[in-house]
């Protein structure tokens, strides 16, 4: 095996051992370790941090998916302004609280 290839398979293995450490546990009574509170925290958090002012949006909608293997929330922004594509969505992961924003606003 070339040094690149040995790089590449150990790289490629890191990969594979860190999407199972934030994977969520098999089974489908998974019950959710953030409680909807933090949710929103960490939601809100990230929307300000990209610079949305969040007092022109309605209370968040929040929702707790699981699906193998991932355990994410989505926390859904409606502007109170009522423009269609005026909204966004902060999907939280359950076990990393790592946020991504996407969407509208």
């Amino acid at each position: 095996m070339t040094i690149k290839r040995v790089a590449f398979v150990r790289v490629a293995l890191l990969c594979l051992a860190l999407t199972a450490c934030s994977s969520c546990p098999s089974g489908r009574d998974h019950v959710p370790t953030l409680t909807e509170r933090v949710v929103v925290e960490i939601a809100d958090q990230a929307a300000v941090e990209a610079g949305i002012e969040l007092s022109r949006f309605d209370r968040p909608t929040v929702k707790f998916e699981f699906v193998e293997p991932n355990c994410t929330w989505s926390v859904l922004y409606d502007s109170r302004s009522g423009i269609i594509g005026s909204h966004f969505t902060v999907v939280v992961d359950d076990k990393t609280r790592h946020a991504d924003l996407f969407g509208g606003m």
